[in-house]
């Protein structure tokens, strides 16, 4: 991006692949910010009037206002920085369309510092279990800051950082002075009418790298007693708050222990309803709900008490609230987690200054040590670029029978889809196949298709050459990771099997053999690896880190091959080596060649 996008505006970024929609805020018709606790109540006040003019309101509220909402709190308000208390901008309407392009330039995150270091958290989660012990809460949520240095254009890293962790909450919000920047997957609340909704998340765990796996994860955090806890007491607090808005007897649960499925993490949520009164002052409802409980801990004025006293500096907007409300009074609201707020740094052109809270929910068994590397896991996000790519299937279509094994590669392209929250469908892609095998002259083609994140198919056809009567086989250098997901999927993403068979070529190989970091064979490039021994073939299990292939599928199936690990001397001690995908076939190999040592095979 090669220059600024001028004027304040309130982007609203729900960004998950076929559901999500963008709302683009921009020109305000006048700006309604606190800077003060006694503010608080004239900017509901402006808020109001600003609705009861037929005008949208959309911006942010920082946590501290909630020392403002709650008269219990007001004596121990935190001293605020320079950052206003809540901001928010009076619009006519907001874009529907995809007007905040996504031209992503370079950025560069540097300099990333934690505001506190291990042995201060530590000190900080004992004061917090004295606490527990003492019975003056269930749970604290204790947070802080990292600080960083940004290079490049904020809108830019919005670009990078949306791509990378797609979430319904996300938001860039833009003033002269300052941008916030936010990933959130937690919905604070909803109101549509007088019906009220809450889904607090509390339970996280890492993504397997398959759906088998993230079913298993999913399985095992949805029973996790911790997290079962954790998560009830958040709701219970919710449905507390709820009930001093609500009409009686409307306060439910209509779900709980829901687990969400999130790029690199899988989240456990609940869901909280009330109907209330249509015209609720703004007031009232803040009042009531906020802070979320999912960001405070139980019961909430006492955790909010001892944040108060354990947390330097304040969190400002990171768990306060960023949303809209319409004119007739509807309104949706984020708990902004994974939010970085961001300062021009007036040293140095085109730098900024920026801080990320991060933070987690602690209780009575909580481990200091794991739970300070949870926190630093959950920045991760920040420096972590995921790479673009697509998902990929290579077919052999022939005109005596179309395309072979194609349900095998529509199931497995579909499972990766799903795995990677791609948009598909089956439908659209047989379409497409059936068009293009139509207009294909008749002799056999290796036919490429690509699905992009959005669901845009696109299909290539060449001639299909014969393999050389000769094939000689590498052993890499390229050692892979058995934890990568993108093993287990075939995406464009192949940086590592380029430069093995590269180098395979170099050397006058067919095709190369990688190895894990354990030493196993994993897979070729292109191909699976079959050994035969005593009349069975053996090929490497799935847990090495290896493509699912169609062929391989279709020999265990049937009883020909059956799962072994291997090292690179199993290869050389083979009755026979072969290699096959679903394109080729089973291939026999004439010759191996481990790290520039050629052995024939017998």
């Amino acid at each position: 991006m090669s220059e600024r996008t001028t004027g304040p505006f309130v982007l609203l970024d729900d960004n998950r692949a076929g559901v999500g929609k963008r709302l683009l805020f921009r020109a305000p018709l006048d700006i309604i910010a606190c800077h003060d606790y006694g503010e608080v109540d004239a900017l509901f006040q402006q808020l109001e009037a600003a609705l009861a003019r037929g005008h949208y309101v959309a911006g942010w509220i920082a946590y501290e206002a909630g020392y403002a909402l709650e008269p219990k709190l007001r004596p121990i308000a935190p001293v605020l920085s320079d950052m206003p208390l809540a901001w928010f901008g009076v619009f006519t309407t907001p874009d529907l369309a995809p007007a905040h392009a996504d031209r992503g330039g370079a950025v560069l995150v540097d300099d990333i510092t934690p505001s506190v270091d291990k042995a201060r958290y530590e000190t900080a989660i004992a004061a917090i279990k004295n606490y527990l012990l003492a019975g003056d809460v269930y749970q604290i949520n204790f947070t802080f800051p990292l600080h960083f240095s940004l290079q490049g254009w904020p809108d830019d890293l919005f670009t990078r950082l949306r791509r990378a962790q797609p979430v319904a909450y996300g938001a860039h919000i833009h003033n002269e002075d300052w941008d916030i920047l936010s990933l959130s997957p937690e919905l604070f609340f909803q109101k549509r009418g007088p019906q009220l909704t809450a889904r607090p998340m509390k339970g996280t765990a890492p993504r397997g790298r398959t759906l088998e796996e993230d079913r298993n994860i999913a399985d095992a955090l949805r029973g996790d007693a911790k997290s079962q806890a954790e998560n009830l007491m958040i709701v219970d607090l919710l449905r507390n708050d709820l009930s001093r808005l609500a009409q009686p007897g409307s306060v439910e649960v209509p779900a709980l222990f829901d687990i969400e499925t999130y790029r690199t993490l899988l989240q456990m949520t609940s869901t909280v309803s009330a109907r209330i009164a249509p015209e609720t002052p703004l007031q009232t409802l803040f009042a009531s709900l906020f802070p979320c409980g999912s960001v405070t801990g139980a019961p909430k004025i006492r955790a909010m008490e001892i944040i108060r006293d354990l947390e330097q500096p304040p969190r400002g907007v990171y768990t306060g609230a960023i949303g809209y409300i319409t004119p007739e009074r509807d309104m949706t609201f984020s708990v902004p987690i994974r939010t970085l707020t961001l300062k021009p740094d007036k040293r140095r052109a085109r730098t900024w200054q920026g801080s990320l809270g991060i933070g987690s929910g602690i209780v009575i068994d909580s481990v200091a040590d794991a739970e300070y590397q949870e926190c630093l896991l959950k920045a991760a996000f920040l420096t972590t670029a995921a790479p673009a790519f697509d998902l990929v299937e290579t077919l052999r279509w022939q005109p005596d029978g179309g395309f072979l094994r194609l349900d095998a590669h529509v199931q497995r392209l579909t499972q990766s889809a799903t795995y990677f929250r791609f948009t598909v469908d089956r439908d659209a892609i047989g379409a497409a196949l059936a068009d293009l095998a139509a207009s294909l002259p008749p002799t056999p083609h290796r036919v490429r298709l690509l699905l992009s994140e959005r669901g845009v198919i696109a299909l290539t056809a060449t001639p299909l050459s014969p393999a050389p009567e000769s094939l000689r086989l590498c052993v890499s250098n390229v050692v892979i990771n058995s934890r990568d997901a993108f093993l287990y999927h075939k995406t464009t993403a192949r940086t590592p099997y380029q430069q093995a068979l590269r180098e395979a070529q170099a050397q006058g190989c067919f095709e190369a053999v990688l190895t894990n970091e354990r030493g196993e064979v994993t897979e070729g490039s292109f191909t699976t690896i079959f050994v035969e021994r005593d009349g069975v073939l053996l090929t490497p299990p799935l847990s090495a880190g290896l493509l699912p292939g169609i062929l391989r599928a279709e020999l265990l199936k049937s009883g020909r091959a059956r799962e072994a690990t291997l090292y690179p001397a199993d290869l050389r001690s083979a009755d026979r080596l072969y290699i096959g995908n679903s394109l080729r076939g089973l291939m026999a190999v004439s010759e191996l060649a481990s790290r520039n040592n050629p052995y024939p095979q017998p």
